[in-house]
């Protein structure tokens, strides 16, 4: 019964995304409570929020690849250098902020292992780092 609903909700704000990404942006924050809703997708259960994040993180990197593939292109050299220089959400002035988020992101993957309990471990590492990492990515472009 669920499904009638997330289906179309899904469609809907996957076109949001491909047509504005800065309005899913908004929708994601006015939906935050959507973490509510719960399903799973074959063995994997999900939530709206996620479902929202997951959709928005796609269609922001498709975006930003397809532009630096077309920058890469204008351009005459095509060494390897320029290819990873040409990445700006990678390359930063802070570099503070992203040495710290791989630490926190690396020392988290690795509590999954320590755990007892894999499986709620790999579930709570997504929902509580991986995502909301996602996500701020996408915000802070």
């Amino acid at each position: 019964m669920i499904y009638l609903f997330l289906i179309p909700y899904s469609l809907l704000f996957l076109f949001l995304a491909l047509k504005n990404t800065k309005w899913a942006v908004y929708l994601v924050c006015f939906t935050l409570p959507a973490y509510l809703i719960r399903f799973q997708v074959g063995p994997v259960p999900m939530t709206a929020l996620e479902v929202e994040i997951i959709f928005l993180f796609i269609v922001w990197l498709v975006r930003i690849s397809s532009k630096e593939k077309s920058e890469i292109r204008n351009q005459k050299s095509g060494n390897l250098e320029d290819l990873f220089s040409n990445f700006r959400f990678l390359v930063s002035k802070d570099k503070l902020l992203y040495y710290s988020i791989a630490l926190l992101l690396i020392t988290s993957f690795v509590s999954i292992f320590v755990s007892p309990n894999l499986r709620s471990a790999a579930g709570l590492w997504r929902a509580y780092f991986l995502e909301p990492l996602l996500f701020f990515v996408v915000f802070i472009s």
